[in-house]
């Protein structure tokens, strides 16, 4: 168990109810392989993609808590939260990794690129057209990084999604077979 604390709020928090996508680096969920039968290779090139995707998810929270612009804080806190809940998912099913490789390796990356312009540009001081129309456009790209990264999200739960269908249509016919439906 973890003790969050959201404002005045304190929370205990383990790894398998971080449903929030609040994680700090003492709750930083690991990977579970322990209901998957993996070879030695494999896990260590997941391992590898997991500690990328954690690496970056803390330098945008990071990166957060540098910026004063509230608009800016609020994004980040957005994908911060995506970001967070899809850790949390992937060390639960670490085999989904691999669906979640663009994510890991171009969102991220991206967000993590332009946050860094951002500051590198407000940094500079200059309030010159130029300066501030490139920030500008930096911060409207960074406005769209939350709906890349759920839909890199649901995109890692699409495999789910058809297990749950096939699921329910099997339970579906064994309630009619039954007779209990129609």
């Amino acid at each position: 168990l973890y003790l969050i604390k959201l404002g005045n709020d304190e929370r205990l928090l383990d790894k398998k109810n971080n449903r929030l996508g609040i994680i700090t680096e003492r709750n930083m969920p690991e990977l579970s392989f322990r209901e998957i039968n993996i070879d030695t290779e494999r896990k260590e090139f997941l391992l590898e993609r997991y500690d990328k995707a954690r690496e970056d998810f803390l330098a945008l929270r990071d990166a957060k808590t540098k910026t004063r612009d509230k608009a800016v804080k609020v994004q980040l806190d957005k994908m911060e939260k995506i970001a967070g809940r899809l850790l949390t998912y992937l060390s639960e099913n670490p085999e989904k990794i691999p669906a979640a490789q663009k994510f890991i390796d171009y969102y991220q990356d991206r967000a993590l690129m332009l946050t860094n312009r951002y500051f590198d540009l407000t940094d500079t001081g200059l309030q010159t057209a130029e300066v501030t129309e490139r920030r500008e456009k930096v911060i409207r790209a960074l406005f769209l990084m939350d709906e890349a990264y759920e839909a890199e999200f649901h995109k890692v739960l699409a495999a789910d999604f058809m297990d749950i269908d096939a699921e329910i249509d099997v339970i579906e016919n064994n309630m009619k077979v039954a007779g209990i439906t129609e």
